[in-house]
């Protein structure tokens, strides 16, 4: 990956930032942070390099667990359903899981 030509920091300014998503995506792939922990520090270090020209993906969602999110986009029901059923799975195990999502698929349409 090389430097955008409009980015107005240095060429050491940008080397320091990539070193520096380079280590985090190290330390998540060697499981020493968590999928959410990389999210945040990678946010965290674009939003310190790019500042207030932060692009929105850039940046944290504000969400804390994003699966839920993403499944329910993927069904069309609502997110607290697929939080609901991840928590049935893991209380309860895959049925659980499958009853919740078919309550809250059959009460959206």
């Amino acid at each position: 990956m090389s430097q955008r030509d409009n980015d107005q920091h240095t060429a050491d300014q940008w080397s320091y930032h990539m070193a520096a998503i380079s280590r985090i995506l190290e330390q998540w792939r060697d499981a020493d942070i968590t999928t959410f922990a990389k999210r945040r520090a990678i946010a965290d270090e674009n939003s310190r390099y790019y500042g207030d020209s932060a692009e929105p993906w850039m940046t944290r969602t504000g969400r804390r667990y994003e699966l839920p999110a993403v499944l329910a986009d993927a069904a069309g029901i609502p997110e607290e359903a697929v939080t609901m059923a991840l928590n049935a799975y893991r209380h309860a195990g895959p049925g659980a899981y499958a009853d919740v999502i078919r309550a809250a698929a059959g009460s959206s349409r």
